[in-house]
């Protein structure tokens, strides 16, 4: 058995989740996800099961893929309490996030009977799996997989309950993904100051704004976790288009309103349902979404 533990922001975590199937595909074992973090800042972490379908993936993995290979949905806890004993050996645990290539150190260890991976968000797909990053088509597992991930039900269920409050049949989505801790990071990306990346990046937005002619639906986190410098910039946008729309005044539980990667889900699932997509290539959230829409020939239009 592989064991995992994915963790930071919702689609860093589903990569990991899904390296870490690939892995156990490749070396045969079952796997355990080691929790789920619902929150960026708090780090708050839940139980797998809240948030992933188990079921419908291992029905995936059997039905559609042809392996034996599942998830497990629990494990003895004394195996949680003491993961240390299941380390691989000579390796610094606090490098994994960062680390390319495992294989070489599982290739060594095929004698442990359970391995714990830890957060192997930063995997090459290539190296690793040899598949390409070009490649669309189902032969590349790790964008089958991702496509086809499987949430708990209660997320298809706001979902849709969004949907039918917001009127969205035939509608567009975008990813407004210009919250402070985007702004920080992403500018750093692009070597510009943050005053002149968010000046290009809201001038994309724009025009692609004024091109709009069907209702889109906006995912974005500006109105919670302390967002400042876009938030006039948000409200003014929102209050002055009539095809855009947002979730601000729809009753949803406190509970996915207020974990970051609770609510991401839940935004995720809605813009997979749009007609065209609207993002930020280097955000993840932007790049699971236009791997869904190029999967199913929807048009994307990203930031870069």
């Amino acid at each position: 058995m592989f064991i995992i533990s994915p963790r930071i922001g919702l689609c860093n975590q589903l990569q990991t989740i899904v390296k870490g199937i690939l892995l156990s595909i490749k070396y045969k074992r079952d796997l355990y996800i080691d929790q789920f973090q619902i929150d960026l800042k708090s780090k708050a972490l839940t139980d797998i099961n809240n948030i992933l379908n188990i079921k419908e993936i291992n029905h995936l993995l059997i039905d559609k893929i042809k392996t034996t290979v599942k998830l497990v949905p629990s494990i003895d806890i004394e195996v949680i309490d003491n993961l240390n004993a299941y380390h691989l050996p000579h390796i610094d645990y606090s490098t994994v996030p960062t680390a390319l290539y495992i294989n070489d150190v599982i290739e060594l260890n095929k004698e442990m009977d359970i391995i714990y991976l830890g957060n192997i968000v930063s995997l090459d797909i290539h190296t690793s799996f040899n598949y390409l990053w070009d490649d669309y088509t189902d032969n590349n597992l790790y964008y089958f997989i991702m496509t086809n991930i499987k949430f708990n039900p209660i997320f298809y269920t706001f979902k849709e309950y969004i949907k039918k409050e917001l009127k969205l049949t035939n509608f567009n989505c975008i990813h407004l993904r210009i919250e402070d801790d985007a702004l920080y990071h992403f500018s750093h990306c692009y070597k510009l100051p943050i005053a002149a990346y968010n000046e290009k990046l809201l001038k994309f937005y724009d025009d692609n704004i004024k091109s709009l002619s069907n209702m889109s639906y906006v995912c974005s986190g500006m109105l919670e976790f302390d967002n400042t410098i876009n938030l006039t910039y948000y409200n003014n946008l929102i209050k002055n288009n009539t095809l855009l729309c947002d979730k601000k005044n729809i009753p949803i539980d406190s509970h996915y309103i207020h974990n970051r990667e609770l609510i991401a889900i839940i935004d995720l699932l809605i813009a997979y349902d749009s007609d065209t997509f609207v993002g930020c290539h280097i955000s993840s959230f932007s790049q699971f979404i236009r791997i869904h829409h190029i999967y199913n020939k929807k048009k994307v239009t990203l930031f870069t």
